[in-house]
């Protein structure tokens, strides 16, 4: 959508091609007779707003021909802030490309981890919290001042969308949806209450032939069911920092200050140990209060969700607040492996409307229960050799790409252990726990692939026209939802909503964990064939197994946790 609004007067000199300078705009140059502009009244505002003419091509100059994407991705993130804020001085079609969210909000991120407090937008956000921790006398911001002295706070205030091209029209109108929309009023996963479902009906129904079912009435005792709604969680553990789905790089943007002075050194051949703690991304982390207000007042596309694994380490509350319902009570990761090598397992989950999960498969094809404290999903899911076009090519590339991966990971993890014995710190090497064996490709665990509320809204379509649509349903609160083994799935968020989830690997699906075990984690597969045989479970994958897995397994019985 490029909407402009023109008069006749303008349109020989709209064909020109003007030159960009910093001393006035060029896309409201020689705007006269622009008086009789149409008056909108955007949103059923009730005072009505006098748009100026945004004309791309006047305001963008020689650079009219490179997508309002591709600056955005390609070109801004090689900027400095100063830059940007300069860049946003040279017309009213830069200020608009230039406050682009996604980039603001990486700065914020970079700048102040999750010690923020986000406020109408992420450009407001960042000056907002910026100028606050000046005024703390936080020196190592002090470099900013300069920087932000170009920004325009007079366009930092709340504004709606008013008429642009489809790119920014796009991202405007998916974070501005109406999330009832996406409510089913039908749902292709059964539910069943619990009192009609025995375990062992489960198991033979849904668990053993790898179906999914929803079971409600299940949690509804749960001392979470009522500590958990959003307010009453806000108030017991306010003060709790949670992991989030959101990174933190200080190499992106491209041309940060960090970078900048790493390049310097790497070119000038000094010690760079002292950007180790930057040169990893790792995952923000933001107080539940922080988060809070951010969840009440953002407009996101792609919102922030806490997806914590380490919930119950940070307070132990939360972990006697719920139970492992009783259809789920066995778990060879916690009998056979012992704590330290046991994969990350269970997640406190919590996210506003719009937030959610791309296209992914649990890791080492485990089950998986989702249970819904409140608020609705929107799940979609596909039978592992079942999936829309898109996800079928997306998987075929990623399976080489992700086999290169752990190559490159045993590779490294083999390097580091013999470091450590030969400096004594370590007793023994296993070669065997660096070797893969199965050269078939692993089953990718993540796909890159569109956000949930975009690809409900595009791709979705064309699954549905080519006769490959995902099954689906909304679970609401109360329900616990069961995940089978290999199965594709995509969560959309309706509303805030706070649930809470955890894999496993049981009698039912151990046989597909091991094969993908063997594919990618050597070490694990020994230690969960081992741990089988001290339990006399090995029967459950024996089959699956080399002649020599079965004697390495049978001559080294080990038992870690028989409860």
């Amino acid at each position: 959508m490029n909407q402009e609004f023109t008069s006749s007067s303008n349109q020989q000199q709209d064909q020109q091609e003007p030159t960009i300078t910093t001393n006035q705009s060029n896309d409201t140059n020689n705007n006269a007779n622009n008086n009789n502009l149409p008056t909108i009244n955007p949103q059923g505002y009730p005072n009505s707003i006098n748009l100026k003419p945004i004309i791309r091509e006047k305001g963008l100059g020689s650079l009219q021909n490179i997508p309002d994407e591709g600056l955005i991705e390609y070109i801004f993130p090689f900027l400095t802030i100063q830059e940007l804020c300069l860049l946003s001085s040279i017309s009213r079609t830069f200020l608009v490309l230039s406050e682009d969210d996604r980039l603001w909000r990486q700065f914020t991120f970079n700048y102040f981890e999750g010690n923020f407090q986000y406020e109408i937008s992420w450009k407001f956000t960042f000056v907002k919290t910026c100028f606050e921790n000046l005024q703390n006398n936080l020196n190592d911001l002090n470099s900013l001042q300069n920087s932000l002295q170009n920004v325009k706070f007079k366009n930092l205030k709340k504004n709606t969308f008013t008429n642009y091209t489809s790119t920014l029209y796009t991202k405007w109108s998916r974070s501005n949806f109406e999330m009832n929309q996406f409510d089913l009023p039908y749902s292709h996963i059964e539910k069943i209450p619990v009192e009609r479902l025995t375990f062992e009906e489960f198991t033979n129904n849904y668990n053993k032939i790898q179906k999914p079912v929803i079971i409600t009435n299940l949690i509804n005792n749960w001392k979470a069911f009522k500590e958990w709604q959003i307010n009453n969680f806000l108030d017991k553990y306010g003060n709790v920092e949670f992991k989030t789905d959101q990174m933190v790089n200080h190499f992106f943007p491209h041309f940060s200050e960090i970078y900048k002075n790493y390049l310097k050194d790497k070119k000038e051949g000094n010690d760079l140990q002292k950007y180790d703690h930057v040169r990893r991304q790792h995952n923000l982390k933001m107080k539940f209060k922080n988060y809070f207000k951010y969840m009440k007042e953002n407009k996101d596309e792609n919102p922030i969700y806490i997806f914590d694994s380490k919930f119950g380490e940070k307070d132990e509350r939360l972990l006697n607040e719920y139970e492992i319902p009783f259809y789920f009570k066995e778990d060879f990761f916690e009998l056979c492996l012992p704590k330290e090598d046991r994969p990350l397992f269970r997640w406190l989950v919590i996210g506003p409307a719009r937030s959610g999960t791309q296209w992914h498969m649990d890791p080492y094809l485990t089950t998986a229960w989702n249970a819904l404290i409140c608020g609705r999903k929107r799940w979609l899911f596909y039978p592992m050799n079942h999936v829309s076009e898109d996800l079928e090519e997306a998987i075929e590339e990623m399976k080489s790409e992700e086999q290169a991966i752990i190559s490159e990971r045993l590779k490294s993890e083999k390097e580091h252990k013999m470091k450590l014995l030969k400096e004594g710190k370590l007793d023994n090497l296993n070669e065997d726990e660096f070797e893969i064996k199965d050269k078939n490709k692993p089953i990718p665990s993540y796909i890159p692939c569109s956000e949930p509320i975009q690809w409900l809204t595009d791709e979705y379509y064309e699954a549905i026209n080519s006769g490959r649509r995902p099954w689906e349903c909304v679970q609401y609160p109360g329900e616990l939802i069961f995940v089978p083994s290999g199965w594709w799935h995509m969560v959309l968020n309706l509303d805030d909503t706070v649930a809470v989830t955890q894999n496993l690997c049981d009698s039912s699906n151990v046989h597909m964990v091991y094969c993908d075990l063997i594919k990618r984690d050597p070490k694990l597969a020994k230690l969960l064939r081992r741990g089988l045989a001290g339990l006399g479970k090995l029967d459950l994958i024996k089959s699956y197994m080399s002649e020599e897995e079965i004697q390495d397994a049978l001559q080294n019985p080990t038992v870690v946790n028989k409860n």
